[in-house]
């Protein structure tokens, strides 16, 4: 049930974040929000009553169906909004921010699930469901609460770093509704398949979705008891808030190309320890499959452990920059929802194939590290620095 459930969600996710733009840029980031939240309480709610053996399992499914539309609005009224809060100098720090309040919920559920498995061997109970149906309908509310872009004070009203640190013109906030009809919104999406920049984005996004399946479910399922995953999970979400705070470090305050170049170059260097790890862990259960019946040996858990760090440390960092540049290429409120719409579009459908993957049966584990560690090394290669030159320069027609 929940391997279908978790694939509808994601094939949905990735077929409405082509429709999400147009909502976000008609409805506004705030409301769009609020609908997309609701959408996460849909799949609890679904969730709550199937456990009271009130109506059968596709009623789950249909929630994360729901959940998937909701995460798409969600997202990417949320990547606009963060994009449009940043005056082009601080993009880091409030990445950094939001990342590590997102993250801080997956230390503790993590913490929680140590906890949990300890004291008993039940999948929960109703009173659970119900207290996380309670908070998320609480967020959904807070959504409502937030500011508006142009209403945000940004402190002093300094001028924007260029490549060469001159310069550029201030930071304009345009409306939030945007006045295009509903299908020139879809078309102006479309047109984001045809840049050469987003195109040579796609893979490095699409590892973004593709690596975590392999990471948190395939590897970390084997290779730890059920209460050592839940402190595994906690390393590797606290990783992910340090990663977050030296990424907002790298990118901020630095000309274009020079944070690219750190930033990739840490990324890739701390994703590959990570792989590392992975690699001598699977290479030894290969040539010893019984020691993988001894999960909570020091000799599994240790490099386990390295491996997860790393991995966390690396996501916060992908996440980071490539919001970073979304919102380097893209200055208007409308073209960066359309440009997270893309983003998160990928990005799903890296983890729908990564879901549809992660089964043993269906791809052995070492192929799986195989395609996720391939994905990251090419997608790096791609990468185009930003830079000065137009935006979204259409790629010539065959």
């Amino acid at each position: 049930l929940g391997s279908d459930m978790e694939m509808t969600l994601y094939a949905v996710f990735t077929v409405f974040c082509f429709l999400a733009p147009s909502v976000t840029n008609k409805l506004g980031t705030r409301f769009t929000m609020f609908l997309g939240v609701l959408g996460y309480a849909a799949l609890v709610a679904a969730s709550l009553v199937y456990l009271l053996g009130l109506v059968g399992r596709w009623l789950v499914i249909l929630g994360g169906a729901v959940n998937g539309v909701g995460a798409a609005f969600m997202w990417t009224a949320q990547g606009r909004l963060m994009l449009q809060y940043s005056d082009g100098t601080d993009s880091g720090r409030i990445f950094a921010i939001f990342w590590s309040i997102f993250n801080l919920s997956a230390v503790l559920g993590g913490i929680l699930l140590f906890a949990y498995f300890l004291s008993t061997s039940s999948s929960g109970d109703w009173s659970l469901y119900a207290v996380f149906l309670g908070l998320i309908l609480t967020g959904a509310c807070g959504t409502l609460m937030l500011l508006p872009p142009e209403k945000v004070k940004r402190g002093k009203e300094e001028p924007l770093l260029t490549e060469d640190l001159e310069p550029s013109s201030a930071v304009v906030v345009e409306a939030e509704i945007s006045t295009l009809p509903w299908w020139e919104e879809l078309v102006e999406t479309l047109k984001l398949f045809r840049t050469e920049y987003m195109a040579r984005l796609f893979i490095i996004f699409f590892y973004t979705g593709f690596n975590q399946p392999y990471q948190l479910v395939t590897f970390g399922n084997r290779f730890f008891t059920e209460s050592t995953l839940g402190l595994m999970l906690s390393l590797f979400y606290t990783f992910e808030l340090i990663g977050a705070y030296v990424s907002a470090r790298i990118v901020d305050g630095s000309p274009g190309r020079q944070a690219a170049v750190r930033g990739y170059s840490l990324f890739f260097l701390v994703t590959t320890l990570g792989y590392i790890c992975a690699l001598w862990l699977e290479s030894q259960e290969a040539h010893h499959p019984e020691d993988i019946d001894n999960r909570g040996t020091v000799a599994l858990v240790l490099p386990g452990a390295l491996a997860m760090a790393f991995w966390g440390f690396s996501d916060s960092q992908i996440q980071a920059l490539a919001y970073w540049q979304l919102g380097q290429e893209y200055s208007t409120g409308t073209d960066q929802s359309r440009a997270v719409g893309f983003y998160k579009m990928v990005q799903s459908a890296g983890w729908c194939l990564g879901f549809a993957l992660s089964p043993t049966k269906r791809l052995a584990p070492i192929l799986q590290l195989t395609a996720t560690a391939a994905c990251y090394i090419v997608g790096v290669a791609l990468v185009r620095f930003p830079g000065k030159r137009p935006n979204q320069v259409p790629m010539a027609d065959p």
